[in-house]
């Protein structure tokens, strides 16, 4: 794994971020080792969809997920990863990045 920035991974991949408050209806619905995985609604469109949390403690983790949301989205497959979100608050799991499928 290359020691690529989270800030150098949006750019090189040209994610988008997106305001945490255009989403709503979020619901938990899973997790595990890595974080934990939430059912929301776009807003904007209405549209359903996955947000995935990560700890900045573990940025690692967040870049290894967006190289492969990358390579899923360059290959046409059914995972439409749109960008990534980040949290306003702080909480006990630190702030949080929020990777949007």
């Amino acid at each position: 794994m290359t020691t690529d920035t989270l800030e150098q991974c949006v750019k090189k991949y040209n994610l988008r971020y997106y305001k945490y408050d255009e989403f709503n209806k979020i619901e938990e619905i899973g997790g595990g080792l890595a974080g934990k995985v939430y059912k929301a609604n776009w807003k904007q469109n209405g549209k359903c969809l996955v947000l995935k949390s990560f700890s900045l403690d573990n940025v690692k983790e967040i870049i290894y997920e967006i190289k492969l949301y990358h390579k899923v989205n360059i290959n046409d497959v059914m995972i439409k990863f749109y960008g990534i979100s980040k949290t306003d608050s702080v909480t006990t799991e630190h702030d949080l990045v929020k990777s949007i499928l």
